[in-house]
């Protein structure tokens, strides 16, 4: 089995989910109080994540924070509350997706590969996305929730998909299939797809930042750009 394997946030999709979910958040209607109370928290983390005294506060854990606040705004919300949110910033994402990715996707479909969506991005939001572009495996963050007649999520033990952890993940899914990682593709934009880049035959950068640039430039490996 070939994959073909698709970073979410910057390369499938040219943007940061957060901010973008944010911004849908608002654009729907949702309580002003909450949407002020999170920008008070993230404003907080983002100057802890900046200040010298603590540079063991890495930018991993910034973004788990960041993640956790948002998800701790839908606290009361009902399973089908939560559905239609994320249901309706699907359709807005999907229409703002990376064309040059899609063409990449559409032929890794035609050519056979197993296309798998793989990103430190909420599951609710990649499992929309992944229907619209008839992917085969979807492995996101998932919102841990704690059941007590209305949803409640907890995040002492928040995993979320990022860096080395996105190469276990996979693994994880493929267990013992048979994969031929060689002739297998896999697309990112950031050091944090390094490991998943390194584990197939035909990495393929797109618009790197600054530290992928440098590795892929080193590493002979495919850049695109749009």
């Amino acid at each position: 089995m070939r994959l073909a394997i698709f970073d979410f946030d910057g390369t499938l999709f040219p943007h940061q989910s957060i901010p973008y979910l944010l911004k849908c958040y608002k654009k729907m209607g949702y309580s002003k109080r909450v949407y002020v109370a999170f920008w008070i928290k993230i404003i907080w983390t983002a100057i802890k994540y900046k200040i010298p005294f603590t540079k063991n506060y890495t930018k991993r854990e910034f973004r788990k924070d960041a993640a956790i606040s948002f998800i701790q705004m839908f606290n009361g919300k009902t399973d089908e509350e939560l559905e239609d949110f994320f249901n309706q910033c699907v359709t807005y994402i999907v229409k703002d997706l990376n064309p040059l990715v899609i063409e990449e996707l559409n032929k890794a479909q035609v050519e056979g590969y197993c296309t798998i969506l793989l990103s430190g991005c909420l599951k609710n939001v990649l499992t929309g996305v992944a229907k619209n572009l008839n992917m085969d495996i979807v492995i996101g963050t998932e919102m841990e929730i704690n059941k007590s007649g209305k949803n409640k999520f907890r995040h002492k033990d928040f995993d979320i998909i990022m860096g080395n952890r996105k190469t276990e993940k996979l693994l994880e899914e493929m267990g013992n299939r048979s994969i031929d990682w060689e002739n297998s593709i896999a697309y990112g934009d950031s050091s944090y797809d390094e490991s998943i880049l390194r584990l197939v035959g035909k990495p393929i950068a797109v618009n790197p930042d600054y530290e992928l640039l440098a590795i892929a430039e080193k590493n002979g490996w495919t850049i695109l750009r749009n």
